[in-house]
């Protein structure tokens, strides 16, 4: 049998049955609302991809079968109706309402505030669908008040299932907030990040420059943002710093990256935290060569740069500025522009200015001397005993 019944072309369709009813009758509008609901759960399953939700959303579908099946019914035809199908029942509220409680109980959510939708694709699905799931309910309360027949299970149930479906969206983005635990204090952070540095990039010696100068100081930098977990605290404490002075100034930033290899993985890492916390809206990365390329597209800028496009130039460690200006160079000259410079580590021997004196803002995330203290406060610990 064709779907294309042609039935339907007169703006009528049939209840269950047989009787025939405008598609805009009480129970189509409620069955379709119902129907929709379904949908949404579907794609809730397709995206949350958590067991723990995923389990209880699909025995929910299933119940929402039935439910759709018994508004389709007329009141003539309930009798009928009750003598071979399921009936949407008390136990199937309580099983929502269980759910709810172990979500408030066991896991500490509770409603505070209304949430922003969007965190995640698994926690706007659910919002989505709890939004139809209020539709739906308005709905099936609607056709009560024309018909005076409905199951209230039926209203206990959607009214149970838009609250639960709140909580599961709330229960995603904890668990990304949570799996990203490192992240989420942006001062225990950055005190992670220092002591890092301090332990494996600030090395003593007799060094020369990429500017050409002598120090008895080097800072390695790659030693730690080629550590992954460092790399994942410099990415979210990079892109935390990029929205704060973004917002101050009203930018919106359409890409980030610096000279290679310097900018390479802390471009990269900012790039991946910003994803995570604002899928489909993270900036581009991109990474500038010190010379173009000699084959190929001979690009001078590699990765995911556009003409026109508001950049913040990242670098890891800046002495002099030379790096950094290097890459602002070559993102003007392709067409860019510098929104500003964002720094690992400021050495604080007149970098900052030369780079400011081209008219660029730099913020820093550290400076030498926020390392040399805290090289400081680590010796002193360790000869006094300190653990």
């Amino acid at each position: 049998m064709s779907i294309a019944t042609k039935t339907g072309d007169d703006g009528t369709t049939s209840l269950l049955y047989g009787r025939r009813v405008s598609k805009t009758h009480g129970r189509v509008e409620a069955c379709g609302a119902v129907d929709e609901l379904n949908a949404a759960l579907g794609l809730v399953r397709a995206t949350a991809c958590d067991p723990f939700i995923t389990g209880p959303v699909f025995t929910t579908q299933n119940e929402l079968v039935t439910l759709m099946g018994e508004l389709a019914v007329d009141d003539a035809d309930r009798e009928r109706y009750a003598k071979t199908r399921e009936f949407i029942g008390a136990e199937s509220v309580d099983r929502l309402t269980a759910l709810i409680d172990d979500l408030e109980k066991n896991h500490k959510l509770v409603f505070k505030h209304w949430a922003t939708p969007g965190a995640t694709p698994g926690s706007a699905s659910l919002d989505v669908a709890r939004t139809v799931c209020r539709r739906a309910e308005r709905e099936v309360i609607r056709l009560a008040g024309e018909t005076g027949t409905v199951n209230p299970q039926i209203i206990r149930y959607l009214n149970r299932l838009s609250d639960l479906c709140w909580l599961y969206a709330r229960f995603l983005e904890t668990k990304v907030e949570s799996s990203h635990s490192p992240m989420t204090n942006l001062a225990e952070s950055k005190s992670k990040l220092r002591e890092f540095l301090v332990k494996k990039s600030v090395c003593r010696g007799d060094f020369t420059l990429a500017s050409g100068a002598k120090s008895d100081l080097y800072i390695d930098a790659k030693l730690t943002t080629l550590d992954p977990a460092m790399a994942l605290l410099a990415g979210n404490i990079g892109w935390e710093t990029i929205q704060g002075v973004a917002r101050s100034r009203n930018l919106h930033i359409d890409a980030i990256g610096g000279l290679t290899m310097g900018a390479d993985p802390i471009a990269l890492a900012i790039g991946i935290a910003a994803s995570i916390k604002n899928p489909g809206a993270a900036p581009r990365i991109f990474s500038v060569r010190k010379k173009s390329k000699e084959h190929g597209r001979q690009k001078l800028i590699e990765g995911n740069f556009d003409r026109g496009a508001l950049v913040v130039v990242i670098d890891d460690v800046v002495t002099t500025g030379g790096s950094t200006l290097q890459a602002i160079d070559a993102v003007e000259a392709e067409g860019g522009k510098v929104a500003f410079v964002l720094a690992l580590v400021d050495r604080q021997e007149g970098g900052r200015q030369n780079i400011e004196a081209r008219g660029h803002h730099v913020e820093t995330i550290f400076t030498r001397e926020s390392l040399l203290n805290s090289e400081s406060q680590e010796t002193t610990s360790v000869a006094s005993g300190v653990s």
